[in-house]
C-alpha cells in the first residue's frame, strides 16, 4: 500500500529484589544483569518474529524497534520521535 510501517515491542523495566534477597549488591547486580539479557534476548526474538510474519503476508517493515518501559509511553514516544 506504500505506507512505512515500523514495529515496536515494549518490554517491561525489571523491577529491583527487594533487600538481602541476595547475598551482596555484587550478586544482586549479576542476577538483575541476566534477568535483563534474557529479557532482550526474548523481546528481540518475539519483535524479529512478527516483522517476518508481516514480510511473509506481503508487507515491508521500515524498521522494528525494541523499547524498555510501558507501551503506552513507550510508543507514543516513538511515533514523537519519528514525527508522527
Amino acid at each position: 500500500m506504500g505506507s512505512e510501517l515500523h514495529a515496536v515491542y515494549v518490554r517491561p523495566r525489571i523491577v529491583p529484589h527487594r533487600p538481602g534477597y541476595y547475598l551482596g549488591p555484587e550478586v544482586e547486580e549479576d542476577a538483575q544483569r541476566k534477568e535483563r539479557e534474557g529479557l532482550e534476548r526474548k523481546a528481540q526474538r518475539l519483535l524479529d518474529a512478527q516483522a517476518e510474519e508481516v514480510k511473509g503476508a506481503g508487507g515491508n517493515v521500515a524498521r522494528a524497534y525494541l523499547r524498555v518501559g510501558t507501551p503506552d509511553e513507550e510508543i507514543v514516544d516513538l511515533a514523537e520521535e519519528l514525527g508522527g
